[in-house]
C-alpha cells in the first residue's frame, strides 16, 4: 500500500532534523532534536551513540506526529559523514 508521505532524517553534528513531506514535495512538518558534542583537546569530537540514536527517534517521532501521523511511503536517513563507535568489546 502506497503511503501519503515521506520521512527524511538528517543526523548532523549538533542536532538531528526530520521533515515529513507529502508525495508532491510539500512540507507537512519539521522537527529538530539537539545532541551534545564533546570536544577533545586534540581537536576531535565525540558523541554518545545512544544519545544520537535517541535524537533520531525523537526527531522522527515529533515530525511524524506533527504531520498527523500519515502512512509513510519511505524513510530516508543521512548522517554527518564518517561515524564510528569504539567499544572495549571489539
Amino acid at each position: 500500500m502506497l503511503g501519503d508521505a515521506v520521512l527524511a532524517i538528517d543526523q548532523g553534528t549538533s542536532a538531528t532534523k526530520a521533515v515529513v513531506t507529502g508525495l508532491d514535495g510539500s512540507v507537512l512538518a519539521l522537527a529538530e532534536c539537539p545532541i551534545d558534542v564533546v570536544a577533545r583537546p586534540d581537536g576531535s569530537v565525540e558523541f554518545d551513540p545512544i544519545e544520537m540514536w535517541n535524537s533520531v527517534l525523537t526527531a522522527a517521532r515529533d515530525a511524524h506526529t506533527a504531520a498527523g501521523t500519515p502512512l509513510l511511503t519511505a524513510i530516508g536517513l543521512g548522517n554527518q559523514g564518517r561515524s564510528e563507535e569504539h567499544t572495549s568489546e571489539l
